[in-house]
């Protein structure tokens, strides 16, 4: 008699790019993932922004900190630890801004309290798979 694997329910989803997140949406795919009850949800990155330290030219009306980011992004991985028993976090290109301003500040190369999953405070228990891997 063969054995059928279980299924199961991935979801897959990327680029809110928290301050600037679409609210509405959010809370449509939180509410999503209530109903559903996935066995895994994947972040697969530019869930911050990280604009303050871009390379790009600022705009003006974008005034905040990286920390105003980092902090705007918590109700969201709180609501989403809630909701799903895996969630495994994919380090976007957004994210890795961080290891950019890291590179371009040699002193700063291995401090832990820098380590993207300390600095963005991801719950316990939660996989991070770094840019690139």
């Amino acid at each position: 008699m063969r054995r059928v694997a279980k299924t199961k329910k991935v979801v897959w989803t990327s680029d809110p790019h928290y301050p600037f997140q679409h609210k509405k949406a959010e809370n449509m795919f939180l509410d999503f993932l209530d109903d559903y009850h996935p066995d895994v949800v994947m972040l697969g990155g530019d869930v911050v922004d990280f604009y303050p330290i871009s390379d790009f030219n600022k705009s003006p009306e974008r005034r905040h900190t990286l920390q105003d980011e980092i902090d705007s992004a918590q109700p969201f991985f709180q609501a989403l630890d809630k909701l799903a028993p895996r969630v495994v976090f994919f380090e976007g290109n957004h994210e890795a801004r961080l290891k950019k301003l890291v590179g371009k500040n040699p002193g700063l190369y291995k401090l832990r309290a820098l380590e993207l999953p300390k600095v963005l405070n991801l719950p316990t228990g939660w996989e991070y798979v770094p840019n690139q891997k």
